[in-house]
């Protein structure tokens, strides 16, 4: 069930930033599904609001949907500095990220400095 709460924490926190595609192909079939599951989410979550009651929502992607989904966002809404995002689920109720980060780019796009002491330079990967 961890696995569920975890991902869910993930697909809900992405919900709005990655409602607007700026490419022009069609989202391949596991990203259109996630932005189904996303539009189905801001509907309960209206009326729920609307009518002062909760709606059980229930989906299931597998791994690989995830990371096509992630894949796609990424080519629909780059983001600076963030050049890969990977998800793997494993049987032991966990979920990490590897995100592949070029940290420069990432310190040019915040116009925030960075310690003298910040070992983050130029491109790196990260577990999470």
């Amino acid at each position: 069930m961890n696995h569920f709460a975890a991902l869910s924490f993930l697909l809900l926190s992405s919900v709005s930033s990655f409602q607007a595609a700026t490419v022009t192909e069609a989202p391949p079939p596991a990203a259109a599904r996630f932005l189904e599951l996303f539009d189905r989410l801001r509907s309960a979550q209206q009326k729920s609001v609307e009518l002062g009651r909760h709606h059980l929502l229930t989906f299931l992607f597998s791994e690989n949907d995830v990371n096509e989904y992630l894949r796609y966002a990424l080519k629909a809404t780059p983001r600076p500095g963030l050049d890969s995002l990977t998800v793997k689920i494993s049987g032991n109720d966990s979920i990490a990220t590897l995100a592949k980060v070029d940290f420069d780019a990432v310190e040019r796009w915040s116009h925030c400095r960075r310690s003298s002491r910040s070992k983050n330079r130029g491109q790196g990967e990260a577990w999470l």
